[in-house]
């Protein structure tokens, strides 16, 4: 008896830094790689419920299937079963379900497309589709020297072919000041008498600073510099108070409402053109979860602290879980070029596959709709008002 009690106390003395093991392994894979992932996850929802919505009799066989696997082979099965899941789900979301795909047969030769913030991400996938299909492009960003190298880039677009370099072109542009996006304005209508596509595309986490004329970054950059740019310029044009520090919760809120007041100002703006029959049209466009530079080093950030954590967000996890830049431009390529009817009289809310949704029988489209009703024209006269006051006070005159 005495020695089979010391052998249990040995195996009892021996299992307890396994268990304290285990434990630390499965804490980091929850750290490391379920909440970050998780995160992302969150950030494509309505993606996945639209996916899953259009392919439910394959969700529902792919649930029996993990159920049976499971059962037979434990929570080994249960993983890979999920990682499987997972990927077609992704592929479904990022090439099947993707609404705009570059044929070769659009010509978009003699249009003149601008696309703001195109050194990368969205706005330079979105500057070599059109390069690809003939268009004269306008790069703009806020340095020079990432311009040159985004017009070299573009320059070499298309499908094995190269566009001419007369068909590129690159402008100074910073969204933090009015005086910029004057500026910019009037080289585009000097240069160009008629520009046919406006791709209202550049944007960044705000950062609890304040534009040259004293606003808040996020409305002042994302909303309101877009929104005098689009009334300063002439010709058949197509596209899309709470400041942010830099912490998640915070620049969510200023963002969200930046980006809704691109939504109301588009809908306020298409609706003034159609009462005065000018033969402008606007969208707004949500590319869904996009892997840029920026949502990347954004996401990294939130997650400072913990040792290796950022890295395998930006560079692992982000990559996995979200879209490239190209599959996110062809939204922006469909709101501008599709010939879905619902889409030629403009003022639509085109979601991340391609969805024409505003008038959709959903909550978030009611509340959307609601918001539009009541804050879209009170929007508008206050942003005209702020530009004003601006050294862009000249493109007042000019609004619908």
């Amino acid at each position: 008896m005495p020695a089979k009690n010391q052998r249990q106390r040995k195996q009892t003395r021996g299992g307890v830094p396994r268990i304290a093991i285990s434990l630390l392994l499965w804490g980091a894979v929850f750290l490391y790689l379920v909440v970050p992932g998780a995160l992302l996850v969150v950030g494509r929802q309505p993606e996945i419920g639209g996916t899953l919505n259009d392919h439910a009799g394959l969700s529902v066989g792919a649930v029996l299937v993990t159920i049976l696997v499971t059962q037979r082979y434990g929570r080994h099965g249960f993983i890979l079963c999920l990682a499987v899941a997972y990927g077609c789900l992704k592929h479904a979301m990022d090439r099947e379900n993707t609404c705009w795909q570059l044929t070769g047969t659009t010509n978009l030769t003699g249009k003149v497309a601008v696309v703001t913030g195109a050194n990368s991400g969205l706005g330079l996938a979105t500057a070599k589709a059109l390069a690809s299909m003939g268009a004269h492009v306008v790069l703009t960003c806020r340095s020079f020297d990432k311009c040159r190298a985004a017009v070299a880039t573009v320059t070499a677009a298309g499908n094995g072919d190269t566009v001419a370099t007369s068909k590129v072109l690159s402008l100074g542009l910073s969204l933090g000041s009015l005086e910029s996006v004057y500026q910019l304005s009037r080289d585009l209508t000097s240069t160009y008498p008629t520009i046919h596509y406006l791709f209202n595309n550049a944007g960044s986490t705000p950062q609890h600073n304040l534009t040259d004329e004293g606003l808040e970054d996020a409305f002042g950059g994302m909303h309101l510099a877009h929104m005098a740019l689009t009334l300063g310029g002439e010709g058949d044009l197509r596209g899309e108070v709470t400041r942010g520090d830099g912490t998640l919760l915070a620049s969510l809120r200023a963002y969200g409402r930046a980006k809704l007041s691109n939504m109301l100002f588009a809908f306020e703006a298409n609706r003034r053109f159609r009462a005065r029959h000018v033969p402008i049209i606007v969208h707004a466009v949500h590319t869904g979860s996009v892997r840029t530079k920026t949502s990347s080093t954004d996401l990294a950030a939130l997650f400072q602290g913990i040792p290796g954590l950022p890295y395998i967000v930006s560079n692992i996890l982000v990559p996995l879980f979200w879209r490239r830049p190209e599959e996110g431009a062809r939204t922006l390529l469909f709101a501008a070029l599709s010939n879905d009817p619902r889409m030629e009289s403009g003022g639509q809310y085109v979601d991340a596959l391609c969805r024409p949704w505003l008038y959709v029988d959903h909550p978030k489209m009611k509340a959307l709709r609601d918001a539009n009703d009541m804050y879209a024209t009170r929007l508008w006269n206050v942003s005209l008002q702020l530009i004003h006051a601006s050294p862009a006070q000249e493109f007042v005159q000019m609004a619908p």
